[in-house]
C-alpha cells in the first residue's frame, strides 16, 4: 500500500486470532500460532476448540475439547495404543481338548480338532450322531458332552425309546375310556356322546 507501494500491508492488525493467539503477518496472508498452555485451540483464527482425535493415527478415537490428549478405541480384534496391534485370541487357550490346534485369526480364531470332535472349541462329540441313536423319529443334538435326543410327540425316554401313555393325563372325557397307542390314544364314548375325547 502506499503512493510508491513501498509499506506493507499489516493483515494482524484486525487482530484475526482469538484466545490469546499470536498473529503473524506473512506475504499474502496471516497465521495465528494458538497457545498450546491451558486449553487449546486449532483453526484458521485459533477459534475452534482443540479435537486432538483429528491428528490422531486411529480410526476410532475419543478426546476432550480442548485437551491434547486422546485415546484410541480399539476394534475387535486389535489393541494397543494407537490399535494397531493385532490381539492373539489364541493365547487364552480357546480350543479345549490337548490335540487341537488353535489358529489365530484377524478378529478371531478357529480350532483345528482331533478326530471325533468338532464345534468352536472342540468341545462336542461329533460321532454320537453318526449312528442316529435317537430312536421313533427323534432328532440326535450334539452337546458339548455327548448329544441328546429330542423326542418326537408321544416318546420320552434317552434315546426316545419309551410310548407316552396319554391316558395317565386323563385326556377322555364324560366317563369315556382311553385306550392307549403308539404315540396316540383312543377315546371309546359311552353311550349318548360322541367326539375325539
Amino acid at each position: 500500500s502506499g503512493i510508491l507501494c513501498t509499506a506493507t500491508s499489516d493483515r494482524c492488525l484486525s487482530g484475526p486470532c482469538q484466545n490469546g493467539a499470536s498473529c503473524v503477518d506473512t506475504v499474502d496472508d496471516y497465521a495465528c500460532i494458538c497457545p498450546t498452555a491451558g486449553v487449546r485451540y486449532m483453526g484458521k483464527n485459533c477459534d475452534q476448540l482443540y479435537d486432538a482425535c483429528f491428528f490422531a493415527p486411529c480410526e476410532n478415537c475419543s478426546s476432550t475439547p480442548g485437551s491434547a490428549e486422546y485415546r484410541c478405541v480399539c476394534a475387535d480384534g486389535l489393541t494397543g495404543d494407537n490399535c494397531t496391534e493385532e490381539v492373539d485370541e489364541c493365547l487364552s487357550g480357546p480350543c479345549s481338548w490337548p490335540r487341537s490346534l488353535c489358529v489365530d485369526q484377524p478378529n478371531g480364531y478357529f480350532c483345528r480338532c482331533p478326530e471325533g470332535f468338532g464345534g468352536r472349541d472342540c468341545r462336542t462329540h461329533v460321532t454320537d450322531c453318526i449312528d442316529a441313536p435317537c430312536e421313533n423319529n427323534g432328532t440326535c443334538v450334539l452337546q458339548p458332552e455327548g448329544f441328546e435326543c429330542v423326542c418326537a410327540p408321544g416318546f420320552e425316554g434317552k434315546m426316545c425309546e419309551e410310548d407316552v401313555d396319554e391316558c395317565l393325563s386323563e385326556p377322555c372325557q364324560n366317563g369315556a375310556i382311553c385306550t392307549n397307542g403308539v404315540a396316540e390314544f383312543h377315546c371309546f364314548c359311552v353311550p349318548g356322546f360322541q367326539g375325539y375325547n
